[in-house]
């Protein structure tokens, strides 16, 4: 491959990389702020003083029931992001699904910690607990 085609391919490459990061990135701000509005209303208990106040074998049920929700929709969120065609597949016989970013769990990670609110709440109190226990 000549070295104008091997930035062409990378340049495709990086193309598809950027695409997937938005991709992703949109997907898990919907996600999330459907979960912070879904989670607020199951749990009644969202304020940060009233999560101190839930003991912690229903704290670590909840913070299980969000993380076992988080990866089902992570999941689908891939699945979906996955199926959506790339317009430069087969240029220069690039491959789409060969790309490592399609999985996209940097970016979905970082939306759930960062803005899921009610999840980091929950589990920023269970750490606080264990080190106690440990201290």
């Amino acid at each position: 491959m000549s070295q104008n085609n091997e930035f062409v391919f990378k340049l495709i490459k990086f193309l598809d990389i950027g695409l997937l990061g938005i991709y992703y990135l949109f997907g898990a701000i919907i996600m999330v702020s459907v979960l912070n509005v879904v989670f607020k209303k199951i749990y009644k208990d969202n304020k940060e003083n009233e999560v101190k106040k839930v003991s912690s074998l229903k704290l670590v049920l909840q913070i299980a029931i969000q993380a076992a929700v988080v990866m089902i929709l992570s999941n689908i969120l891939r699945k979906t992001v996955r199926s959506i065609p790339y317009p430069l597949e087969g240029v220069m016989d690039y491959n789409h699904l060969l790309t490592k970013e399609t999985n996209g769990g940097i970016i979905i990670s970082f939306a759930m910690l960062t803005a899921f609110t009610d999840f980091k709440m929950r589990v920023f109190e269970l750490v606080n607990r264990f080190s106690k226990l440990i201290e």
